[in-house]
């Protein structure tokens, strides 16, 4: 937690504020249930939950200075949907969903905390995927990276907005 709270700080003082904060960082392990071991719940939860709490704690009094502070959060649709698939990827999704509610109280009204919960996204370069876990089924395709871009643009500047979760998922949790 210490490098966190250093690379808060460092971000702070060279820009002598701190506005917004976007806990995008994940990983995306694949454990079902009986597969599940100590090692891959402590890399999905540390990863997917303990370290946006932590970013979140270390940027809040930062945050709160301004008056205007945002957290965006990303979750996923694994946090809602619940998929035995990815086990601990799921329960720290839903964690995260649960974190951005608990803070957007916490830290309101100085700081406003909402999430994302995207659906497959595919990346310029990668190879297409559908059909199970990851096809969208009300438009039929996956998503770009530039509409989760946008979904976080919109959720900075909605003011009255704080404590939600924004789905973009093509319609796949429908």
């Amino acid at each position: 937690m210490a490098a966190i709270q250093k690379l808060v700080q460092s971000v702070a003082s060279r820009f002598a504020r701190l506005d917004i904060l976007v806990n995008c960082a994940a990983n995306f392990l694949e454990t079902k249930f009986g597969e599940t071991n100590e090692a891959t719940w402590d890399a999905s939860l540390d990863t997917n939950l303990k370290a946006p709490f932590f970013c979140a704690q270390a940027a809040a009094p930062h945050l709160a200075k301004s008056g205007r502070g945002v957290i965006v959060n990303f979750a996923d649709i694994g946090g809602l949907l619940g998929w035995t698939e990815f086990l601990p990827h799921s329960i720290s999704k839903a964690g995260v969903i649960m974190l951005t509610r608990i803070l957007a109280k916490e830290l309101g009204p100085a700081v406003r905390v909402n999430a994302i919960a995207p659906g497959t996204i595919t990346c310029r370069g990668s190879a297409g995927v559908a059909g199970g876990l990851y096809s969208a089924r009300a438009v039929e395709k996956t998503g770009r990276p530039e509409e989760i871009a946008d979904a976080v643009m919109y959720l900075i500047g909605a003011e009255f907005v704080t404590g939600q979760v924004l789905v973009v998922d093509g319609g796949r949790t429908l």
